[in-house]
């Protein structure tokens, strides 16, 4: 099989992922309840001040988190491996860090300690 097929399946897969990520934000965005970071300890609505708030600016984060992983697979159409690969590991170290600061921005905005 030749390298482009391979440089479809990973487009594919990240491009993929970049979707899931920006649905689940969007998705966040108009839950009525508060949704959670994925470690997060459980807590209740009436702590949170403003719960559509809190909702949107927690659904942006994953909205925002999405764009990455959609760059770096439309960089492996056009073949651009290393710029692909440096992004796509970017994401994974740096953007990690980013979305869990950001998070806690979000959460001393509008949790009640």
């Amino acid at each position: 099989m030749g390298d482009w097929i391979w440089n479809i399946v990973f487009a594919i897969c990240t491009i993929g992922c970049a979707v899931s990520f920006f649905l689940y934000g969007k998705w966040i965005m108009h839950q009525e309840r508060p949704v959670g970071f994925w470690a997060n300890k459980p807590f209740s609505a009436e702590k949170i001040q403003d719960v559509s708030g809190y909702n949107r600016e927690y659904g942006k984060l994953f909205q925002g988190f999405s764009v990455a992983p959609g760059i770096s697979g439309l960089a492996m159409l056009f073949s651009l491996e290393i710029v692909s690969m440096m992004i796509l590991g970017l994401w994974v170290t740096a953007g990690i860090v980013y979305l869990i600061r950001a998070y806690k921005n979000v959460e001393k905005k509008y949790i009640f300690s």
